[in-house]
């Protein structure tokens, strides 16, 4: 149907794509066209709820852009997963003194909005003719702001390799498992220094990390695109300068941050976590098409859903190939066999996820964990190479838990629609840094170098306890087509929906 649509027979003028049975495909398909007619969408929602007037409100629709604004405030804010984020900041001649401030202000809007999890900590690199350790992975994040309002300009040429691999060695050193692991670049103009910039990024990106780019400028290189993690609709983002970066990019960074994922190392075979009640926690899990692969929820303390999909970035309820539910009394459990997996795989030519382009997986299984529990849910997702459920069924006593319903029937998996990323070959060996450390005349705190592991004030979670023994396996599977697209667009169309009623 959508192929035979023509979007300008449709009466929107005066309702056509409020009519429920379009409002939703139909509408995002629209807005996604919009930029290819220089109808940009902003970033900030007042600009957009200005734009929604502009563009797509119907002349029969009474609401206004504060009502647009309004209920963009009333929709549920992420819930960050906590995280490990190391900001790479250029700090070459290109900049000026007045647009590198305008990066420090970023960088501490970003770092004041990430106080809100305490798991959270942040790191910072300065680059210019060579890289250097601002700020070693802390969870003090006052002092980390203070230091980044001292930090050094050093005028000089802009060298992203030896920023990259001193991030890689950073998260090497003292990353943590069991959050996502992020790596925020910041530029305006194209390496000139340094060993070729690409298979540095794929180094990066090899670990698990979530590596967004940021092009400020007309005079950024294009290989930003290539260099971002997958899809690069979120991971890449062009500005027009830095008075953007500094004013209205920080609150839509931040909503990217709370969907990014914990890559899972393909050298291991577990990730603990932590989850609050309704709140999701996303992972990319590595799987091959010989083996199969086993989920195991094991829950210590409250109750939880796992979600798989073998398309769909965020598995959800409403968006999911196999769910399991999972409490302390009944282990959650997901096998997926190898002829789902092999299908996947043969399915996923318009859209390839890091761990596949660089070797890590065959494909790649996104999961996430919902909390379902009124209290904090304590557990250890478990993943495994072939059929490992366990069948057994131990009687309990306890009343049940409500549970998201897991009873759809398998359906053929539907392959995605986003074009592959072009990812260069990792042909380089890590170059090796001794990275100087950071001091400003404002500023006493002593910033260790790279080389030796920071020693961080201890996290405010707790550790999960021992796995417990599962008694009860519980699987099911469906599936449904995936439209993607940038995600801040679907943020847009999102406010745009909820504003018509």
């Amino acid at each position: 149907m959508l192929k035979h649509m023509n979007f300008t027979e449709l009466d929107w003028q005066n309702g056509d794509l409020e009519i429920p049975l379009n409002s939703v495909t139909v509408a995002r398909l629209l807005v996604s066209t919009f930029e290819q007619n220089n109808y940009n969408i902003p970033y900030d929602i007042p600009s957009q709820a200005q734009y929604w007037v502009n563009y797509y409100k119907s002349p029969n629709n009474t609401a206004t852009a504060q009502n647009f604004i309004d209920n963009a405030n009333k929709m549920t804010k992420c819930k960050p997963p906590g995280m490990d984020l190391i900001f790479l900041v250029d700090a070459s001649d290109s900049i000026g003194s007045e647009d590198y401030q305008r990066a420090r202000d970023f960088i501490i809007s970003v770092i004041n909005s990430s106080k809100s999890d305490s798991s959270n900590r942040v790191g910072v690199v300065r680059f210019s003719n060579y890289a250097t350790l601002v700020l070693n992975l802390t969870y003090d994040l006052d002092a980390a702001m203070d230091i980044v309002q001292n930090m050094f300009y050093d005028d000089g040429m802009t060298n992203i390799q030896a920023a990259l691999d001193m991030a890689n060695n950073m998260f090497t050193l003292d990353g943590r498992i069991e959050v996502p692991q992020v790596a925020l670049l910041i530029t305006d103009g194209i390496p000139n220094e340094g060993t070729p910039t690409g298979p540095a990024a794929d180094r990066l990106k090899s670990l698990g990390v979530n590596l967004f780019t940021i092009g400020v400028g007309d005079q950024v290189t294009a290989d930003l695109i290539l260099w971002a993690s997958s899809p690069n609709c979120m991971f890449y983002y062009s500005l027009d300068g830095y008075t953007q970066l500094a004013t209205v990019f920080p609150e839509l960074l931040n909503s990217q941050i709370c969907d990014v994922s914990v890559v899972a190392s393909d050298n291991q075979t577990y990730v603990p976590g932590t989850v609050d009640k309704d709140q999701a926690l996303y992972y990319q899990i590595p799987a091959s098409v010989t083996d199969g692969l086993t989920l195991k929820l094991d829950i210590h303390e409250g109750a939880a859903t796992v979600f798989a999909s073998l398309t769909a970035r965020h598995p959800s309820l409403s968006d999911h190939d196999f769910s399991a539910n999972a409490t302390t009394e009944n282990l959650g459990q997901i096998f997926i066999s190898p002829d789902q997996l092999q299908q996947a795989s043969d399915n996923s030519k318009f859209f390839v996820s890091d761990m596949v382009a660089l070797g890590k997986a065959d494909v790649t299984v996104y999961t996430s964990v919902v909390g379902i529990s009124d209290s904090t849910t304590n557990f250890t997702l478990h993943y495994e190479k072939n059929d490992t459920e366990v069948t057994t069924v131990v009687p309990t006593t306890k009343a049940p838990t409500t549970m998201a319903p897991t009873t759809e029937a398998p359906t053929t998996i539907a392959p995605t629609t986003e074009a592959p990323t072009t990812i260069a070959p990792m042909t380089e060996a890590p170059t090796t840094m001794t990275p100087t450390t950071e001091r400003s005349s404002e500023v006493s705190k002593t910033v260790e170098p790279s080389s030796t592991a920071s020693t961080p004030t201890p996290a405010p979670t707790s550790t999960p306890t021992t796995p417990t023994t599962p008694t009860l396996a519980t699987t099911t599977t469906s599936s449904s087509p995936k439209l993607l697209m940038p995600s801040f667009l679907a943020i847009f169309v999102s406010v745009l929906l909820f504003s018509l009623n």
